[in-house]
């Protein structure tokens, strides 16, 4: 049971949460709620939940209390009781008791001597009749009023602090312009497909535990021809409000205009009085303008939250770039008799793509190359979790079989079942020339022999990493390394590249390349492939991340 308190000073509507077992009431700042007149004592009274329901107690004030206007205290508290204390009066809100702003039914809008119906073109009409030279004391007539509100609507949009503070002075500048004793700005909720209340004000206490009412049919003629309705007699048009909260509050009077900008409706403006025609036809035209005003500063707070959630999310993958830059390798391990090199450019600002060199004693080093499905945030968290379980698999001692195993399982039980990375783990064998490796998924796998200036490429191992559990794992397999012998690991982003016309770069361009600039360094050649990549794509932005470590035995510097 969500239940609130709900009073008005100075016209603008306060309300408490019940939120505690005891609430206390009184002038003293100390209480719960705090009200300022001297009619309330400084500890007037106290709310106490009773069950599922709330009593209110006196505590000895020195004006007592009323419960709607009677002195019987001895009951719980319902729906849209009025609860005076002195000259202050709170409305009891249940807020699980009412039905939704807008009710079913079924009765046809037929506009008569009570309802009146404006368009939004009409309004556009009014507007475009107002000479641009014109000087119009505000109030003398119909079009200084409307200029009056214009303004008004416009002055209180740029000085507010955000969108509630918007809705709340809006009300202000239609209480001030129209006799409205109830108002109530309603938006539709595209999740929850519904009108819901976002702000109300009210001149009386009396009117704030009964939520606005209204009819499906005039809030869809409202949503679909962006439409004003006014009624000038609720008591006698059924459609506009349910027949107990118009009797029961008197309500004659009553408006409904559309927040509208363009063709998009984003919710209503509802006013209502107890006096009957308190609204004419020009004040239907007059809300309608302020609704229009509304709507725009809706679009524009909108386009402020998606400016602002851009920035925060540049802000946050930079950071993230940085620590993924961070777990590369700051600089290549020097191994006699080889030269090696490694690069990785994501295709967004953090990729799925990453790659490590590792020395280790006795002339090794840890070769890792990984690519997770996908780009962007996710990934790049799922390959460097691949690249620190490997590291500390090197600080344990691990051998390459368990490690690859190891790291396999652990990610079959932390991803999801539509990720994967599939990974390339390997260790350069110096002594032996030779490197012995797992790929799960990675691949192919260029090994260019520079003797008979060849090349061979081999496909992965086994199943991507974290597919599922390993029940044994394979033989690590070997590729021997001769003098001026390349072994190239390479991510999908340089095979699948594809230029404008959807043809994609490929192996071949990769062997013309390798054939080309072997004789240079490793860090030149894959700059190279890169240069061609981008040179090849054109136009076409970089669909995936590309990863490249390249291994070379030098020739002539033969150790064993």
């Amino acid at each position: 049971m969500t239940c609130r308190l709900v009073w008005v000073v100075d016209g603008e509507e306060l309300s408490r949460p019940l939120d505690k077992e005891q609430i206390t009431i009184g002038r003293s700042p100390s209480n719960d709620i705090f009200i300022s007149h001297n009619s309330v004592s400084r500890r007037h009274a106290c709310l106490i939940r009773d069950g599922d329901g709330w009593r209110i107690e006196d505590l000895g004030s020195r004006n007592g209390i009323r419960l709607n206007e009677t002195e019987n205290l001895n009951r719980r508290l319902r729906h849209g009781d009025v609860i005076s204390l002195g000259r202050t009066q709170l409305a009891f809100v249940d807020e699980s008791a009412g039905a939704g702003p807008v009710t079913n039914d079924d009765e046809p809008l037929d506009p008569g001597v009570q309802t009146t119906v404006r368009t939004a073109m009409e309004f556009g009409d009014l507007v475009g009749s107002i000479p641009s030279d014109s000087v119009v004391t505000a109030g003398a007539d119909r079009v200084g009023r409307l200029v009056t509100v214009v303004s008004e609507a416009s002055k209180a949009i740029l000085e507010s602090k955000s969108l509630d503070d918007t809705f709340h002075r809006m009300l202000d500048v239609i209480f001030a312009q129209l006799p409205a004793e109830r108002g109530f700005i309603l938006l539709w909720d595209e999740q929850r497909r519904e009108l819901a209340v976002r702000c109300s004000k009210s001149r009386r206490a009396t009117g704030l535990g009964a939520p606005m009412r209204v009819s499906k049919t005039i809030a869809d003629k409202v949503f679909r021809e962006t439409v004003t309705v006014l009624t000038t007699d609720a008591q006698v048009d059924g459609r506009f409000a349910d027949g107990e909260s118009v009797y029961d509050l008197g309500i004659r009077s009553a408006i409904a205009a559309p927040i509208w900008r363009a063709e998009r409706v984003e919710g209503l403006i509802c006013l209502d009085a107890t006096v009957q025609r308190a609204f004419e036809a020009f004040d239907a035209d007059l809300l309608s303008a302020m609704g229009h005003q509304l709507a725009v500063a809706i679009e524009r707070s909108r386009l402020q939250m998606l400016a602002l959630e851009k920035e925060r999310l540049d802000r946050e993958l930079a950071v993230a770039r940085e620590i993924q830059i961070a777990t590369l390798p700051a600089e290549v391990p020097r191994l006699a008799g080889y030269d090696l090199a490694g690069v990785s450019r994501p295709a967004e600002a953090t990729g799925g793509d990453t790659y490590d060199l590792v020395p280790l004693e006795g002339d090794r080093i840890i070769l890792l190359l990984g690519d997770a499905t996908g780009h962007g945030i996710g990934p790049a968290l799922s390959v460097t979790q691949v690249r620190s379980m490997l590291r500390v698999a090197v600080r344990l001692d691990a051998d390459l079989d368990a490690a690859f195993r190891q790291i396999n399982d652990q990610l079959a039980e932390d991803l999801d079942d539509a990720r994967f990375v599939t990974a390339f783990i390997g260790v350069l064998e110096g002594d032996a020339h030779r490197v012995r490796f797992h790929s799960g998924g990675q691949g192919p796998i260029m090994h260019f022999r520079s003797a008979d200036d060849a090349f061979e490429w081999q496909p992965a191992t086994t199943t991507p990493m974290g597919f599922m559990r390993a029940a044994t794992t394979p033989p690590a397999r070997i590729i021997d390394l001769a003098p001026g012998d390349i072994l190239g690991l390479l991510t999908d982003g340089v095979f699948e590249a594809e230029d404008t016309a959807g043809e994609m770069f490929g192996t071949a361009r990769v062997e013309g390349l390798v054939r080309r600039h072997a004789g240079g360094s490793m860090k030149q050649l894959a700059r190279e492939i890169l240069l061609a990549v981008d040179e090849y794509a054109g136009e076409a932005p970089q669909a995936d991340d590309i990863t490249i470590v390249l291994v070379q035995r030098l020739p002539g510097a033969d150790r064993g």
